[in-house]
């Protein structure tokens, strides 16, 4: 039986400590617990904002992504800001299918965050849904936060996580830490 330990590495900016950060980043993208990017100048500016974003939607967007941001958000004293994306409609089904596309976000969003909600009543909670690319609007809104929280799904028969668009485009331009949250493998039950 193996035993999981924490990895932490430490880096000053001198070559010498470069190895340090990469041996890093291979023992993380294989992580079974959330691991925080924090890169640019904001590193050291935590709790400027007050504020946690979480990238709600797609495959990704686990129990486990959701319920990781309102303990972040709940451990800061901040607000939980949660951003559902949707596809633009076609010009010819706009009239009649933006507002169903509307509703549908909102309920996936009501979905999604409902057993959260539950344990922790006290959370202040933002929603938007969004007409767009999710990638475009969370990071614009990461210049306001404190962190961004998106899920990610391990690879089938291989170790590592399989990111979206939306996470790798924030894991390299985001203007603040990026969280990742490993979705947990169900395992079916042998007949």
């Amino acid at each position: 039986m193996t035993t999981e330990v924490p990895l932490v590495a430490g880096a000053d900016g001198s070559e010498g400590s470069l190895p340090a950060v990469d041996r890093a980043v291979d023992e993380a993208a294989r992580a079974h617990c959330p691991v925080i990017v924090v890169r640019g100048s904001r590193a050291g500016v935590a709790g400027a904002h007050r504020r946690i974003l979480l990238a709600a939607g797609g495959p990704a967007t686990g129990e486990e992504t959701v319920r990781f941001a309102f303990r972040e958000a709940e451990a800061r004293g901040g607000v939980l800001d949660v951003v559902r994306a949707r596809r633009h409609a076609s010009p010819a089904a706009a009239d009649t299918s933006d507002g169903d596309d509307e509703e549908r976000a909102r309920t996936e969003l009501d979905d999604l965050l409902g057993p959260a909600m539950a344990d922790h009543p006290g959370a202040r909670v933002h929603r938007a849904t969004v007409e767009g690319p999710a990638r475009k609007e969370l990071l614009h809104r990461s210049a306001a936060a404190d962190l961004v929280v998106v899920g990610a799904r391990r690879r089938r028969g291989r170790f590592g996580l399989q990111l979206g668009m939306a996470a790798h485009t924030l894991l390299q331009h985001a203007a603040c830490p990026v969280a990742v949250v490993p979705l947990q493998q169900r395992r079916e039950p042998r007949p």
